[in-house]
């Protein structure tokens, strides 16, 4: 499951706002159940984009962030959050949280193959004793360059 959030900018478009960008979606879920996952060192469930599109922010401009999580309770709260509190500051960009989508696209049936493109690089977690079951050479953090995503170079 995902939730397409739309923001409203008033804001430069800065290349270094990652962290403060994941604390504003920690914020949206302080206060709530799902709240306390912040600090328990357990792999959290719940990624998310660049803002996009990239590039120069004029105001009123239009951008969007996709919040991904197998857990529909999770996004669900923090929809619920933003809708009750949509100033969406990252760093010193402010936006105004304008929509809310959910969105479940159709990847197929498990077991099924098939092709995902993107705009930017794909980062997978990786254990070194599975680099052989998926026929990837090289040491960690050094993938051969046939596995590299073309985006990301």
């Amino acid at each position: 499951m995902r939730l397409l959030i739309t923001l409203d900018a008033d804001a430069e478009y800065r290349t270094d706002y990652h962290h403060k960008l994941r604390g504003r979606l920690w914020r949206a879920l302080d206060g709530t159940e799902y709240g306390s996952e912040h600090d328990d060192g357990e792999p959290t469930g719940l990624a998310f984009s660049n803002i996009f599109p990239w590039g120069q922010i004029v105001e009123d401009d239009e951008r969007s962030l996709l919040v991904a999580s197998p857990r529909e309770g999770l996004l669900a709260t923090m929809a619920e959050s933003l809708k009750q509190h949509p100033e969406f500051n990252v760093g010193d960009m402010p936006f105004t949280v304008t929509d809310l989508t959910p969105v479940e696209p159709d990847v197929g049936e498990p077991g099924t193959r098939g092709v995902i493109e993107t705009a930017t690089g794909v980062v997978i977690r990786l254990y070194d004793e599975r680099r052989e079951q998926y026929g990837i050479d090289g040491e960690s953090g050094s993938p051969p360059p046939s596995r590299v995503c073309p985006t990301s170079r």
